[in-house]
């Protein structure tokens, strides 16, 4: 459950624990599996969690200069390096003097 809107986003928990080392913690906590099957992650945009989640699954990431940023803070959150590396290349490409504003 995402944001404040509290969205519910499926995401198959495997791919999550292969992907991320966090995740994996956290869903393989036997205290977290007999509490809830779902987490609670209000401190996240659904659409930037959203994107997040098909990176896990797709290996490819739908970034734009509004979500760009909270994607960065995701992939340092939930150590996904190659989301990093995806957003830091999405920046170097479209970061400039007249759009450095805008991130």
């Amino acid at each position: 459950i995402v944001g404040e809107q509290r969205e519910r986003l499926p995401a198959v928990k495997a791919v999550l624990a292969v992907r991320s080392p966090p995740l994996r913690s956290m869903l393989y906590d036997p205290n977290f599996r007999v509490a809830q099957q779902e987490a609670e992650l209000p401190q996240w945009t659904p659409r930037a969690f959203r994107h997040f989640l098909e990176f896990l699954h797709a290996g490819v990431a739908n970034v734009d200069a509004e979500t760009v940023l909270e994607l960065m803070r995701l992939a340092d959150f939930w150590q996904v390096d190659d989301l990093m590396g995806y957003c830091t290349e999405f920046l170097s490409e479209h970061m400039g003097p007249d759009t450095v504003t805008t991130l």
